[in-house]
């Protein structure tokens, strides 16, 4: 969380928007999640997994960088967001656009 959370904030002057999606039924656990990992992310309670499933999401977690509608990479399981490979790929499409 703490990776993904430093990606947002580098990336938010350029307007990309970082949304977790918790698929938790128990909407106190989801809660209680978020305040013990202060997580200032944008977050979805997904309780019916209906976005995980449009998406075919098999594996936790599993991240998908989405441009203009379409999905333009996905990533399976937990990775450095801030690590050069990401952040040089998320620069190099906010260029192109």
């Amino acid at each position: 969380m703490p990776s993904v959370a430093d990606f947002a904030r580098r990336f938010q002057s350029e307007h990309v928007t970082v949304v977790a999606i918790g698929e938790d039924e128990d909407a106190q656990k989801y809660h209680r999640f978020l305040q013990d990992h202060q997580s200032d992310l944008e977050t979805y309670r997904d309780r019916h997994r209906l976005i995980s499933k449009s998406f075919g999401t098999y594996m936790f977690p599993e991240t998908y960088i989405i441009q203009n509608g379409r999905i333009i990479r996905k990533v399976v399981g937990a990775i450095d967001w801030m690590g050069g490979d990401l952040t040089a790929f998320v620069s190099a499409r906010l260029q192109s656009r």
